[in-house]
């Protein structure tokens, strides 16, 4: 059941699977979630919004990560779903408070949000296996199955180096965690000795 007493108003919602969605939220009204994150690691976040006019953003903080004025595309609208995807967001392992708050300009509609994770040391999927880097934990050089471009990135999602192959040079970092991003959306957590 549905708190309908509250400031935020939901509707019955035409996306595809059907439901309801968050409708008529104002400029400054916010929603409060708790997420548990299984893994430390870089994620991208999918955003199914509606909207019918222009100049609409939200902010999001999950625990300590914020990220301020996520742009909502005019879908033209209030029914015209799309998916806005906002990619690099670290987030660390535990359970947190998702915090989603309207911009200056009232009336977003949210369907849901939709994280996408990091493939850790212990996924055993055959996507896994196939972006799967060795030795991890390294010292300087890791390798794996398939040539692809990639980058590494830092705990904070910024891009250290990029390349295009089957192997990245560690050495000129410190010891610590990082991640490998491949270009076909799998993220690898990596640990530098």
């Amino acid at each position: 059941s549905f708190r309908d007493d509250e400031d935020v108003d939901i509707e019955a919602c035409s996306d595809v699977d059907g439901g309801y969605n968050i409708g008529w939220a104002t400029a400054g009204e916010w929603l409060e979630y708790s997420v548990n994150v299984g893994n430390t690691g870089i994620y991208t976040l999918e955003l199914r919004v509606a909207c019918d006019g222009s100049d609409r953003t939200i902010d999001l903080q999950i625990g300590d990560v914020l990220i301020n004025d996520i742009a909502i595309p005019n879908t033209g609208g209030w029914q015209n779903w799309e998916t806005i995807i906002v990619p690099n967001v670290a987030l660390t392992a535990g359970e947190q408070i998702m915090k989603l708050t309207v911009g200056d300009v009232s009336y977003v509609n949210l369907n849901y949000i939709t994280v996408k994770g990091v493939v850790t040391a212990n996924d055993t999927s055959e996507e896994a296996r196939d972006f799967s880097i060795y030795p991890n934990p390294t010292k300087n050089n890791v390798v794996w199955n398939k040539i692809t471009n990639w980058q590494l990135l830092n705990t904070q999602g910024e891009v250290l180096t990029e390349g295009k192959g089957n192997s990245a040079d560690l050495s000129p970092f410190e010891k610590g965690l990082y991640f490998i991003r491949f270009e076909i959306g799998y993220t690898v957590q990596l640990i530098k000795e």
